[in-house]
């Protein structure tokens, strides 16, 4: 009887140890592959989170992704058709105050191909994990790209404060710095957007304000 429980005991003690080890800095085990011949991580996407918008410059990628009540910024880089990065999200509570929580988080570039009719049709998308302070992994993250999408988010203080890659946003279409786009620039009505834009922000596919 002896034997027995400590036996139990020790299994309890390694998955305690185990969870807790995951939890604080835990790395995806997804391995790069190549990029898809037309993939491109910049671009405009309706994720889980909202929209999300991100601008490349060689392998650095910087995003703002923003919806009811909280918004953020992600940075890091990319390996093949993986970026690996950091996250920090702003929520504002029922009392108005702004309160920051970070993390980090991997992405797979991911294209789908599709019949239509007797043509083939690409839809381009991003499949990932992000976990809480240095880990990658724990909760899913998943977007789809609006190839009609037009960059319209602008850095708030506190992401202009938080930026550490030193990215420009004024290299992509809709920032300010490109004269051929204007800043406000809004997505084209006659265009239709991705699945998850069209929903109202109380549909998101997850409640941040009750993670977080």
């Amino acid at each position: 009887m002896m034997m027995k429980r400590a036996l139990v005991l020790l299994a309890l003690s390694v998955l305690f140890t185990a969870g807790c080890a995951g939890s604080s800095g835990a790395r995806s085990r997804w391995k790069s592959k190549p990029m898809p011949a037309s993939g491109d991580f910049d671009g405009v996407y309706g994720s889980d989170w909202g929209r999300m918008e991100l601008t490349v410059s060689g392998d650095k990628v910087l995003g703002l992704f923003e919806a009811e009540k909280r918004h953020g910024r992600i940075e890091g880089a990319v390996t093949g058709d993986l970026l690996h990065f950091a996250w920090t999200q702003w929520n504002e509570d029922m009392q108005g105050k702004i309160r920051q929580t970070t993390g980090r988080g991997v992405f797979r570039y991911i294209v789908q191909t599709q019949a239509v009719g007797d043509d083939l049709k690409e839809e381009h998308g991003l499949e990932g994990t992000w976990g809480y302070d240095n880990s990658e992994v724990g909760n899913s993250w998943r977007a789809s790209k609006n190839p009609q999408g037009k960059k319209q988010l602008q850095p708030r203080e506190q992401e202009k404060n938080e930026m550490q890659t030193g990215l420009d946003y004024g290299g992509s279409p809709g920032f300010e710095g490109d004269e051929s786009q204007p800043s406000k620039a809004k997505p084209d009505a006659k265009k239709a957007p991705v699945a998850d834009e069209k929903k109202s922000e109380s549909d998101d596919k997850v409640d941040l304000d009750g993670l977080f």
